[in-house]
């Protein structure tokens, strides 16, 4: 985990111009942010409640999802203010989903939330 979030910040710091607040480099966060949800804690969560190590697995896993969750959230807030930021005009309802990486992460989130609501109920 730890390397996969270094390896990100180090390159975003060189070809990106870093990750920050302003308007030029708030984008590297939806980057990041998406790659600690899907690759960390969803592999995580899902590693912990198969192999558990501890006998309160469940708690782990589900914090781990948690964790993956605000992660997601944030991600998404990340990308739709570089969106704002950019004066981009706002034409409803597909101003954002414009091209095949938006369609392919908008179904990926879609599959995933179907599959966490379905594993509350087994």
């Amino acid at each position: 985990m730890v390397v996969f979030g270094v390896i990100p910040i180090l390159w975003f710091n060189r070809a990106e111009g870093g990750i920050g607040v302003s308007a030029s480099n708030v984008f590297g966060y939806h980057a990041l942010l998406m790659g600690m949800f899907i690759v960390v804690f969803t592999q995580e969560a899902l590693l912990a409640y198969s192999a558990p190590l501890w006998g309160s697995y469940v708690i782990f896993h589900s914090t781990l999802h948690i964790l993956g969750i605000v992660c997601c959230n944030c991600g998404i807030i990340a990308a739709a203010k570089d969106k704002s930021d950019a004066g981009t005009p706002v034409q409803y309802p597909n101003y954002a989903l414009y091209s095949v990486h938006s369609w392919v992460g908008f179904a990926t989130l879609s599959l995933w939330a179907l599959q966490f609501i379905g594993g509350g109920f087994v």
